[in-house]
């Protein structure tokens, strides 16, 4: 009975916790000012520089938040793996994530690429070693057969992509800085 409050209120921590988002800062995202641009000007550059890398998945003008859905790659990945070290490409890929804000004189745009590998195959690989009995005993719907494969995906952070970054900062910086900038809601 008391392991399974313990297990009960782990959960609900792990719950908790895992629904607030943290707040943007210098050290989770690429930091750029840009000078003399409305929130909504620099929003619009935002969506504008990100739509030559991704395709939108989500705008959000009343929190200063664009996320972007994934593009996926084959690429060689360094790690510390056989496979890496020898240049085998894997299957990645990038996540993005800007958020601006207002600084009354400007604006403030953090920009974050996440560059994940795909390792749904070694997951499975070694999914018995963490279960809690060697019976086998599970269902053909317990061993994923009810849904996707895009459901049952895992997928491993590995770091950012910092230079992928720069270049979306730069060219919002470009698009505030042209002629003919871009209109807040116009893309």
């Amino acid at each position: 009975m008391h392991g399974r409050r313990l297990a009960v209120i782990g959960l609900f921590g792990a719950w908790v916790a895992g629904c607030a988002s943290p707040p943007a800062t210098k050290l989770n995202y690429a930091v750029t000012r840009v000078e003399a641009a409305s929130r909504d000007v620099a929003m619009a550059a935002a969506e504008q520089a990100l739509r030559e890398h991704f395709r939108i998945a989500s705008v959000d003008r009343a929190a200063g938040l664009i996320e972007c859905a994934p593009v996926e790659s084959q690429e060689a990945v360094r790690s510390g793996r056989m496979g890496d070290v020898l240049g085998a490409s894997r299957r990645v890929r990038r996540v993005a994530e800007v958020r601006v804000e207002d600084l009354g004189d400007g604006a403030r745009v953090f920009c974050k690429v996440l560059l994940q590998q795909y390792e749904t195959e070694e997951r499975r690989m070694f999914d018995r070693e963490h279960a809690l009995s060697d019976v086998p005993s599970e269902t053909p719907a317990a061993g994923e057969a009810a849904t996707l494969p895009q459901q049952n995906a895992t997928w491993r952070t590995r770091g950012r992509d910092k230079v992928l970054e720069r270049r979306i900062l730069q060219a919002v910086h470009e698009l505030v800085a042209a002629p003919g900038r871009p209109t807040p809601g116009a893309s």
